[in-house]
């Protein structure tokens, strides 16, 4: 990909050309660019000077160094975007002498609320930092052939009917902190510099130390407006709160204002009204607060109170006071045990005092309290069983753990916590004295995650709880197998079941950017149930059925084969016996071998052939009936032989 280099007279409309020549020092310089001593460049002035507008400076006196001024803008290219625009102004800004140069840079900031795609607008900043120095575009002309003036201001997004929009606003101030160097000592005594960035805000000085191992920051940002010193008698004070202006002129309705700005350009902002009517604006996050008030009485004024034990600062009151503060923010360090961080250099108030005993407490992290939900991220229950049917509640509480650098590619650490029946069941301390190292500890588990999100099982290992005893309603035991901890030989866990023991089995469960769900559980405990009836299955196999739900194997129905089974002896009621014709039984489990199935359930049909036997009743009856008339006739000879 090839490149130009291009050389710009800033003597915009004067029409000389340009002429290199090299020097005695340094002839080798023309030929790297690719020119000789003889090569000329003329060009001439084509910028349309009618397009143009005036960016002005203003700082407040005393100005030592002269940096008053304006510098007037010329446009003349064909612009596509806002970032453009801003790199155009920047240049001609940049090309001043140092008598001219006013220290102003122009920027593309995207507008919030931010949308898709990205919608950016001209801002103007000082590039000098911390003064309160005032930035304005006047002086706006369209007088050439291609653009008008209307299209000017829309092009500077400003409107020609109210001029205050040409005034961009203060120059935010910075909370004036050094550059500062911490060393951080391990476990071991090494030692680590962390260098702070000068006027470093409070979160930026969290993610610096939140990279290291064995140490957790989080920061704060607390002002406090005092009512007392909240002077504007004829509310013409307005206040500018990170940029945005809050056009309230009461403590009670900024509140308000601010609070509806946490989720477009006040973000992480929160703000109420104490009990005292001061109105405390708190960045949660620990960005620099920074406020500004404007007012056409100078004697208006704002007193700005930031951590406690610091001075407040008065903005206003007179032509030449402050008009302008930033507060930074709190910075709370954790360090794990045998860390320890050695005196900053330099030593500033407000950032790093002397870091003496003094200056530290015990503290117990993530201090877990089932009875807190502060201390947890998410909980869930299941219900449980004893080995005599009562059921418990099991219920797992997470806690989402920080970064340990020393794992495998950054994983996740949740810490899982257990209790049954809202009671301990980790297995005692056997460092502590008698009596509490019987008793039951906190069951604490950690769960180490990919960063795909799934569950590291070998790091995360076996989870079993080995000291739960069930208890009845009144805290007592219930009488049921109780438990056998590690230090008792509580593992590995037996089957069937000679102890209260068991294990939880977490495979399956994820780390993702959603909500907290619990998708399936499954537990194979039982409470007391009741026959409810018996099935016998094809393979002979009885099952008992319960009222719990369970079913449980009671035997197997058992087939005898004989060689003969017509040498069957019967015994009456449908019974027959082994005999010498029929031979020795041979015992076999249905459905294998020579053996038959089982249906169970079933009546057998008979096994007479109705219309055969049927037909066999009629011809009896034919039979009987011929039978009885043989008779009567006999009868009735005899009868008449004995009449003779």
């Amino acid at each position: 990909v090839g490149g130009q280099l291009v050389f710009t007279n800033t003597e915009v409309g004067s029409g000389e050309g340009l002429d290199f020549t090299a020097t005695a020092a340094e002839p080798q310089a023309l030929a790297a660019l690719g020119f000789d001593s003889m090569f000329v460049v003329t060009g001439e002035d084509t910028v349309d000077r009618s397009n143009s507008f005036r960016i002005n400076l203003v700082v407040p006196a005393p100005d030592a160094e002269g940096r008053s001024g304006s510098v007037l803008i010329s446009l003349n290219e064909e612009y596509r975007s806002v970032q453009q625009l801003a790199a155009s102004i920047n240049r001609q800004l940049n090309s001043q002498d140092a008598d001219s140069y006013i220290g102003v840079r122009a920027l593309a900031v995207e507008i919030e609320p931010r949308v898709s795609p990205p919608q950016y607008e001209l801002e103007f900043r000082a590039v000098e930092e911390g003064e309160a120095s005032v930035i304005s575009v006047t002086s706006i002309s369209a007088e050439g052939p291609d653009v008008t003036q209307a299209d000017m201001y829309a092009i500077l997004q400003a409107d020609p009917y109210d001029g205050s929009l040409l005034e961009t606003g203060i120059e935010g101030v910075t909370n004036e902190y050094p550059e500062t160097t911490v060393t951080l000592v391990d476990p071991d005594g090494n030692e680590t510099e962390i260098v702070i960035p000068e006027n470093s805000e409070a979160n930026e000085i969290v993610a610096l130390f939140n990279q290291q191992p064995g140490v957790t920051a989080s920061s704060e940002t607390q002002v406090t407006l005092p009512l007392s010193g909240y002077n504007s008698p004829g509310d013409d004070m307005f206040i500018t709160l990170n940029g945005q202006r809050l056009e309230s002129t009461s403590l009670e309705d900024m509140a308000d204002e601010i609070n509806s700005y946490r989720g477009t350009t006040l973000p992480g902002f929160l703000a109420e009204v104490n009990e005292t009517g001061d109105l405390v604006i708190t960045n949660q996050i620990g960005r620099d607060v920074v406020i500004a008030i404007e007012s056409s009485e100078t004697s208006d004024s704002l007193v700005v109170q930031g951590k406690e034990g610091t001075g407040p600062v008065v903005l206003g009151g007179s032509s030449t006071a402050d008009t302008a503060a930033a507060v930074g923010g709190t910075v709370n360090f954790i360090l794990n045990e045998g860390y320890i961080m050695q005196d900053p250099s330099p030593v500033v108030s407000g950032i790093f005092g002397t870091l003496d005993e003094s200056e530290y407490e015990t503290y117990i992290l993530n201090s877990f309290d089932p009875d807190d939900q502060d201390t947890y991220n998410h909980a869930t229950s299941t219900t449980i069983y004893d080995s005599l049917g009562n059921s418990h509640i099991m219920t797992q509480y997470f806690v989402k753990e920080p970064l340990d650098q020393t794992r495998p590619d950054g994983e996740s650490i949740w810490a899982m916590y257990v209790q049954v029946d809202g009671e301990d069941v980790g297995d005692p301390d056997p460092s502590l004295p008698f009596p509490q190292n019987l008793e039951p500890t906190q069951a604490r588990f950690e769960l180490f995650f990919n960063q795909d999100g799934t569950l590291d099982e070998e790091g995360t290992g076996n989870i079993f709880i080995t000291n739960w005893d069930p208890l009845d309603a009144e805290g007592e035991r219930n009488g049921a197998t109780g438990s056998v901890n590690v230090l008792e030989g509580g593992l590995p866990l037996t089957e069937p079941a000679s102890s209260s023991n068991f294990r939880i089995d977490m495979s399956g469960t994820t780390q993702f950017g959603s909500v907290f769900s619990v998708n399936e559980v499954n537990q194979n405990g039982y409470g007391a149930g009741r026959l409810t009836g018996l099935e016998v299955d094809g393979d002979g196999v009885i099952f008992a059925r319960f009222t719990n739900g369970q079913a449980q194997t009671l035997g197997q129905v058992a087939l005898a084969y004989f060689r003969d089974p017509e040498g069957l002896s019967p015994v009456g009621d449908t019974a027959w016996a082994e005999s010498f014709e029929s031979g020795v039984p041979t015992i076999g489990a249905p459905g294998t071998g020579s053996f038959g199935g089982i249906r169970a359930s079933a009546l057998e049909d008979s096994n007479v052939d109705l219309s055969e036997e049927l037909v066999g009743l009629i011809i009896a009856q034919r039979n009987f009936q011929a039978s009885a008339k043989t008779i009567e006739t006999t009868d009735q000879v005899t009868q008449t032989i004995l009449n003779l």
